[in-house]
C-alpha cells in the first residue's frame, strides 16, 4: 500500500521528461555535434523526433568515427 502525502514540491524538470541524450535543445542555427561510434541512421529517430515537437530543422551525416548532425534553420 502507498502512503498519500501532501505539500511535498515536485522537482523542476524542463520539458517534463529526462534530459536529452543530444544536445538538440541548445543548438543554434550552424551549430553541430559528432556523436562517435554511429551513423547519421542512428541520430534519425532523436533528430526527427526533435525537429516535430520543435519545429526546427538538422541534417546529419556519417563521418569517419561516427556521425555529425547540423542544426540548418
Amino acid at each position: 500500500m502507498f502512503q498519500i502525502e501532501k505539500n511535498i514540491a515536485a522537482p523542476k524538470h524542463i520539458g517534463g521528461g529526462a534530459r536529452p541524450k543530444y544536445p538538440f535543445p541548445e543548438m543554434e542555427v550552424g551549430d553541430s555535434f559528432f556523436a562517435p561510434g554511429i551513423t547519421a541512421r542512428g541520430l534519425i529517430n532523436a533528430t526527427q523526433w526533435h525537429a516535430n515537437k520543435t519545429g526546427k530543422k538538422f541534417t546529419c551525416s556519417t563521418v569517419e568515427g561516427g556521425a555529425r548532425c547540423w542544426r540548418v534553420a
